[in-house]
């Protein structure tokens, strides 16, 4: 599956934190032919950068790891059970190729701070921030079967609020 970053923390060269997939056959086949090509094997996270002079993707790096939006392209499969089935060359039963193209995956600390950056710079209006939360399928650390990690984040995000606030009533002293 091919997932495309909509917003990234931080805003100049972070990691994706709203980020949505996308039908690009393309480059699925770019991918599938260069893991093929250096005889890679497991799960892989295949990164391009589209550069608008020439209208061609650029290669970035290929990661042979999980990463934290694995659960979009997933969709809340056993991800431990089955790759564990695949290094123990079991069968792999699975529905993880079925796409649903639209779907959003979000980090949500990160994106409202990647979030607010660009509508404070007036690079994101409120209505588009808003409506680029439509059809979110899954969360970084929101997960009912395992809620301590929200939870813990909701204190760092305590924490950022308030370095903002303060932050905020030092620019008008």
């Amino acid at each position: 599956q091919v997932v495309k970053k909509i917003r990234q923390f931080p805003n100049h060269f972070g990691s994706g934190c709203l980020i949505e997939e996308v039908k690009n056959e393309y480059l699925e086949d770019l991918t599938i032919k260069f893991v093929k090509k250096y005889k890679l094997y497991g799960f892989s996270n295949t990164e391009f950068k589209y550069d608008k002079k020439n209208n061609k993707y650029k290669f970035i790096e290929t990661n042979l790891r999980t990463w934290m939006q694995v659960d979009l392209t997933m969709k809340n499969e056993n991800f431990v059970k089955i790759y564990y089935d695949f290094l123990t060359n079991k069968q792999i039963n699975t529905s993880y190729k079925k796409s649903f193209y639209g779907s959003k995956w979000i980090d949500p600390l990160n994106d409202f701070l990647s979030a607010y950056e660009l509508h404070k710079r007036g690079k994101l209006n409120f209505k588009d921030w808003i409506m680029s939360y439509k059809n979110i399928k899954s969360f970084s650390t929101i997960n009912y079967r395992d809620p301590f990690i929200f939870l813990n984040e909701i204190e760092f995000g305590k924490k950022i609020f308030r370095f903002l606030i303060n932050k905020s009533k030092k620019n008008y002293v």
